[in-house]
């Protein structure tokens, strides 16, 4: 079978055959796809050949010769100095400060704030940019729309809430908010009521004249003062002599005007009643009452003078009296009695005793007392009334050095010595005898 034939086909460029001619659209060419290439860098400049680099030469000890010869200078590297401005800098002018100027305060009144969703004053309203809308483009045989893309939505910012009130003004605190104030508040007016209340109700106002209470005797208790006839002080002497005695030296009144009269007539009682002892210790009482005199205190009873510095360097509680009993008596011609009286026999002779506590310096201090020890003990000793000058001197005994001087004779006299005793402890001594020192010696050394 025959294949029905085509119509022929006109070429689009060749015309019509038996008509006009037709324009047809002619299709526009396609863009090529470009692929967008990294930006370039612009080329580095080449470098500058400058004539202030230095030239490289070889410069040989034949050249400088011939140069030389030639009366040419030799040829080395110059080095060109740059010329700079000899303008001075200018000086650099600090800023000012921007002046402040005060703003005056201006009264305006804030009134109460509104619940607005319009944006406050100096807020942009944010509103999406629209893009222009692109005409349609038509290609060919087809038509292709281009449509613009929408812009994504901004969140809105959040808006704080706004209170009711513009200002807010804080209370003033109340005195009574604090629990602490109130309560000592409270106890004070409770204080004062309670005051007020006891003056009317415990002082009710009476017509009479107000009633003296008299106060109810007290039946005093009569104490019987103890028995000092035995009792031991707190002395360290107590362990050397065993018993302790007591006199008492009454006060100056006008029944007993001389009370050293009276102190020695005790001392002779005091001697006699215990006659079989040598040496007999005994503290002095202040009268009835039970208090003893200190060292320092018995001498200015009797006026006996003595250096102020010596109580600093000896106890002046621990001090004691010795009687001692007298055998050794010399007649006027310097001769030892042999029968003495009986007065003398029953007369003893006092010594003090004080224990020292600074050796060196209290012995500093007696050096010193003997320019007035002598006046001082007069009358004390009963001493004799003084011809010519008299002066202390140097004996030993026991291997203990003594200061002695005689009134003429040894059996009235005034020793002193400083005793290292058998406790361990010194003591001042100062005694109206030879015999005197010597005995309380022996005793203080366990002789």
């Amino acid at each position: 079978m025959d294949e029905p034939k085509s119509p022929p086909v006109a070429s689009i460029n060749s015309p019509q055959v038996g008509g006009p001619p037709v324009n047809l659209p002619i299709a526009l060419p396609a863009k090529p796809f470009v692929v967008p290439q990294s930006p370039t860098h612009p080329p580095l400049p080449s470098p500058v050949k400058s004539d202030l680099l230095p030239r490289s030469s070889i410069r040989t000890m034949e050249s400088d010769i011939k140069s030389a010869q030639t009366g040419q200078l030799s040829k080395g590297i110059e080095v060109k100095t740059p010329s700079f401005s000899a303008e001075p800098p200018q000086p650099v002018t600090p800023p000012k400060p921007p002046v402040f100027v005060p703003v005056p305060p201006v009264g305006v009144k804030l009134g109460e704030a509104e619940k607005r969703t319009a944006p406050l004053p100096g807020q942009e309203k944010l509103v999406p940019k629209l893009e222009p809308k692109l005409p349609e483009t038509k290609v060919g045989l087809g038509v292709i729309e281009k449509k613009p893309i929408s812009p994504l939505a901004l969140p809105k910012p959040p808006v704080p809430p706004v209170k009711s009130s513009g200002i807010f003004v804080p209370t003033k605190p109340s005195i009574f908010a604090n629990k602490r104030v109130t309560a000592i508040v409270a106890v004070g007016i409770l204080v004062v009521l309670g005051g007020v209340l006891y003056w009317y109700l415990g002082n009710p106002p009476t017509d009479g004249p107000e009633k003296v209470v008299s106060p109810t005797p007290t039946p005093a208790v009569s104490v019987t003062p103890p028995d000092f006839g035995t009792e031991k002080p707190a002395s360290t002497l107590s362990g050397i002599f065993g018993t302790f005695y007591h006199l008492a030296i009454s006060a100056i009144s006008e029944s007993q005007p001389d009370p050293l009269a009276d102190f020695k007539f005790e001392a002779v009682d005091l001697s006699n009643t215990h006659s079989s002892e040598q040496n007999i210790v005994a503290t002095i009482l202040k009268g009835s009452s039970g208090v003893y005199y200190k060292f320092s205190e018995f001498l200015d009873r009797f006026s006996i003078g003595f250096p102020i510095n010596l109580v600093s360097f000896v106890d002046n509680n621990d001090f004691a009296l010795i009687l001692t009993k007298q055998t050794e008596f010399f007649d006027q011609g310097g001769k030892l009695i042999v029968s003495p009286s009986a007065k003398n026999l029953l007369t003893p002779k006092i010594a003090l005793a004080v224990r020292v506590v600074d050796a060196t310096e209290a012995g500093n201090q007696l050096t010193f007392w003997e320019d007035t020890m002598i006046d001082s003990f007069r009358e004390f000793y009963d001493l004799p009334p003084q011809y010519g000058d008299l002066h202390f001197s140097d004996n030993s005994y026991q291997g203990v050095p003594i200061r002695f001087v005689n009134f003429p004779f040894p059996d009235n006299a005034i020793d002193y010595a400083i005793v290292t005793a058998k406790n361990g402890n010194d003591y001042l001594v100062i005694a109206n005898s030879r015999e005197q020192m010597y005995s309380i010696i022996d005793k203080l050394l366990g002789f």
